[in-house]
């Protein structure tokens, strides 16, 4: 399935770009194997790495480490308008 121009393995493959990117791997395994996703835990975490706690959220999400519904509210929201001149 095509979404803007883009199909959802382009997403994917995206998304696992981004998140190797942002969060070295060794990093995120380091993390992970310590099981503490606490909110508290997920922005010390996202301090050491110099990211946004919503990144790390983001990818434990991704990963299925958390489900969706959990540490929302590190996620940062933005709202955008376009205006058509």
């Amino acid at each position: 399935m095509q979404l803007n121009g883009t199909s959802e393995d382009d997403e994917k493959e995206a998304d696992i770009w981004a998140g190797n990117t942002l969060i070295p791997s060794g990093d995120f395994e380091s993390f992970k194997k310590e099981g503490d996703y606490s909110e508290k835990r997920v922005i010390q975490f996202a301090k050491s790495q110099g990211i946004s706690p919503g990144i790390v959220v983001g990818r434990l999400q991704r990963e299925g480490m958390i489900k969706y519904n959990m540490l929302n509210n590190l996620k940062e929201k933005y709202e955008m308008q376009l205006y058509h001149v």
